[in-house]
């Protein structure tokens, strides 16, 4: 029950904000920095400008100056093209972030992708160190494995017990007198 649930959110989670789908892949990589830049690696706070705790307030003032700046009856040609995105982008945001019933399901779904990307990136910290760290005497060992014989341990054993046992003996035999 509780996958379906799981399932559930993400999926709704996705309606919401589509780019989200995308945002662990898209956390690996740096944006360039400029207006539209990279658009889809964002996600709905960063679109906005505002933190993941802003209020109610602050995100309709940012959407607000948002929608002015970015309207497409203010851009021509190939400009209002990107705008048309920009503010496409922007009117989501605003959507996702604005219910708050919404901006719940999507900060949990976030914190997942967030956490998701962390661990990835953790294990490949660890597939880097642990292929990279040398084994030493990697062929002295294989050549010795190969001397062994499988019934030389059970030889090993042997003898070892015999020893512990006859210096037992010796030992008790000494101490009784």
């Amino acid at each position: 029950a509780r996958s379906t649930c799981v399932g559930w959110r993400q999926a709704a989670a996705l309606r919401l904000w589509p780019r989200l789908g995308r945002l662990p892949a898209a956390a690996s990589r740096q944006s360039s920095g400029g207006p539209a830049a990279h658009d889809d690696e964002r996600d709905a706070y960063q679109v906005l400008g505002v933190r993941p705790r802003a209020g109610a307030d602050d995100i309709r003032a940012a959407y607000k100056s948002l929608a002015k700046q970015w309207h497409p009856d203010l851009f021509q040609g190939a400009k209002a093209v990107e705008a048309e995105k920009r503010f496409q982008e922007i009117a989501e945001a605003f959507q996702v972030l604005s219910d708050p019933e919404q901006r719940k399901i999507y900060d949990t779904e976030l914190a997942v992708a967030k956490d998701a990307e962390a661990r990835r990136k953790a294990a490949q910290r660890f597939r880097a160190t642990s292929w990279n760290t040398p084994v030493v005497n990697v062929q002295e060992r294989l050549r010795n494995a190969k001397r062994e014989e499988p019934g030389s341990a059970n030889g090993m054993v042997a003898a070892a017990c015999l020893f512990v046992t006859v210096n037992f003996v010796l030992v008790f035999r000494f101490l009784a007198g």
